[in-house]
């Protein structure tokens, strides 16, 4: 029983570490994810744009604070997002070739906006 539980706690402290973004890089059209469980390709459609915070959205599944925020999160006005941050505000939204958006929070929104701009 304690085992079990000792188990539990520890898994449920280290095992979101896994998940958590430790950066962002841009190749061509595509943002790089990069996490310890594997890094995760967005291709990008269009220009990215400014998001406010995610104070407001409703976590679906995922982390909400715990390392950061990540995972399936929903938001009125944009539905389903998922999310890639380290903090809730100075965010990007953007959305793939297929239509998911996503939102991220690169470390300098504005040069990460202006990148695409250029293309």
């Amino acid at each position: 029983m304690q085992i079990t539980i000792l188990l539990t706690f520890w898994g449920s402290v280290f095992i979101p570490i896994l998940w958590v973004p430790q950066g962002f890089s841009i190749y061509d059209n595509t943002v790089i994810i990069r996490r310890i469980i594997g890094n995760k390709s967005i291709k990008v459609k269009g220009t990215p744009e400014y998001w406010v915070s995610i104070s407001k959205g409703v976590r679906l599944f995922g982390s909400g604070g715990l390392y950061g925020y990540y995972g399936l999160f929903w938001f009125k006005g944009m539905g389903r997002v998922w999310v890639y941050a380290t903090r809730r505000k100075n965010l990007i939204s953007i959305t793939d070739d297929s239509g998911k958006k996503c939102i991220i929070s690169p470390d300098n929104p504005d040069k990460f906006i202006r990148m695409f701009q250029g293309k």
